[in-house]
């Protein structure tokens, strides 16, 4: 019994220490195992860091920051292009209403087409000081067009006409696909080795700060294959290519032909630099200024994102337009001026809403305040825009108007042209006495009066 007792405390001991010597053994392959593990992870986190923040990532990274702020623009009217690259019966209206001091003058028309049915008509009307100026209707039917002045012709003439569409479009989805098109194009171009880096100090924040300039040169070369990669992309695409022809108004294969006339226009004797493109960033890809440089004339277009966002445009360090945005809650502050070259400064402010942008200029000693209120409406399957503009001279807090301008314009859908056109006679039959009748009538009309007085004072023409 104390044997057995002495053993398997002999036993517990020397367990013990095997399975110490087999934990150290573990600790150490633990030790070297996570080492190893470490050193991969940090080589791989520099291999990402180095991958990520590459001078084409960076640079790619800057085209798509810019790409998103214009495709943001046109984003409310995916619907209204969608519509009017599917609907067959379109029409467009539109009123603009001029008012000054002494005058008023209005114009409106109202065109609509049935693609199907291969049909059109405009009706044109036009108002002088509530006079009515000149008043037409213009109608695409059978191969023929259609034309009546009101107070010209007596009645409907017709001329043979080989029907055109005027209102169609490409889908959203279209110009999206052309717009990853193309960004696919440029991503597979650039490479790291045709673009330049340097150390720059810039202000940034009212401070000098050391950042990273990086250069990409666009020469004729860059152009040409980059338009050949794109067409290439679209032709290969049946369905965009198709939607492209159908727009243009083309077969395919004459689309293929004015794509491949295009890209021969763009060969070159020589390779030359036309422009170049710099982005400006810090720390990890914290990009905040664009700059486009024409390489002939040093014109330079610069988007700089510091404390306000900036646009300036100029020529060899002369700034001639400058512009700074800033958010205020719901609106947009900006100020800015434009000068000329002979040093005359014109500042600006304002301020822009969803609906409203407010306008202060001043010009010679002179402030003038520009308003435009717009809204837009979509009612039982139409698109409204209203849009008003106002201009006034300031004298302090005195306001005098000097322009008002309207403009409206609804698109619509689902209606025919009607419109009688039996009485209507083939201008290679047209008489003497009709022809007599028309020169009378152009002659004793407002429109015809205008002209004499534009002819006789030219300076009121453009």
């Amino acid at each position: 019994m104390l044997f057995n007792v002495f053993n398997n405390i002999i036993g517990i001991i020397g367990g013990e220490r095997m399975n110490s010597e087999i934990s150290k053994k573990q600790n150490k392959k633990v030790i070297i195992f996570a080492i190893i593990l470490s050193v991969l992870s940090i080589g791989l986190l520099i291999f990402g860091f180095m991958l990520v923040s590459s001078d084409k990532v960076v640079m790619l990274q800057s085209i798509s920051n810019l790409s998103n702020k214009f495709n943001y623009m046109f984003e409310e009217d995916h619907s209204l292009l969608d519509k009017l690259s599917t609907a067959k019966d379109i029409g467009i209206k539109s009123k603009l209403n001029l008012t000054t001091n002494d005058m008023n003058a209005s114009l409106s028309f109202d065109y609509l087409e049935n693609k199907e049915d291969q049909k059109s008509s405009l009706t044109l009307d036009t108002l002088l000081n509530e006079q009515a100026l000149l008043n037409a209707n213009l109608v695409a039917s059978d191969n023929n067009a259609y034309f009546f002045l009101d107070n010209i012709t007596p009645h409907y003439y017709h001329t043979p006409f080989e029907y055109v569409s005027f209102m169609s479009g490409l889908s959203s989805k279209d110009y999206d696909k052309i717009f990853a098109l193309l960004k696919e194009t440029v991503t597979d171009y650039i490479d790291n080795s045709d673009i330049q880096k340097e150390k720059v100090k810039v202000l940034y924040h009212g401070k000098q700060k050391k950042v990273n300039k990086l250069t990409y040169t666009i020469t004729t070369k860059t152009v040409k294959e980059i338009a050949t990669k794109l067409i290439d992309n679209i032709k290969e695409d049946t369905t965009l290519l198709n939607n492209i022809s159908s727009y243009l108004k083309q077969s395919k294969e004459e689309t293929i032909q004015n794509f491949d006339e295009f890209l021969k226009s763009l060969d070159y004797d020589q390779e030359s630099s036309l422009f170049e493109y710099h982005v400006y960033y810090y720390g990890f890809n914290q990009i905040f200024a664009y700059e486009l440089q024409e390489v002939e004339s040093k014109i330079t277009l610069e988007y700089k994102i510091d404390e306000k966002e900036m646009i300036q445009i100029s020529c060899g360090g002369f700034v001639f337009f400058s512009l700074e945005v800033s958010k205020n809650k719901n609106q947009y502050d900006f100020n800015g001026y434009i000068q000329s070259f002979g040093l005359d400064k014109y500042p600006f402010t304002g301020y822009v809403t969803s609906d409203t942008m407010k306008l202060l200029v001043s010009f010679d000693e002179n402030d003038f305040q520009i308003m435009i209120h717009s809204s837009k409406q979509e009612r039982d399957n139409n698109y409204l825009y209203q849009n008003n503009i106002t201009v006034s001279s300031m004298q302090g807090d005195q306001e005098t108007q000097l322009i008002s301008l309207d403009i409206d314009v609804e698109y619509y859908f689902n209606q025919k042209v009607n419109m009688s056109l039996d009485n209507s006679t083939p201008i290679s039959e047209i008489t003497d006495e009709e022809l007599a009748v028309i020169q009378n009538n152009i002659q004793n009309h407002p429109i015809y009066e205008l002209f004499q007085i534009l002819l006789e004072n030219p300076e009121f023409s453009l």
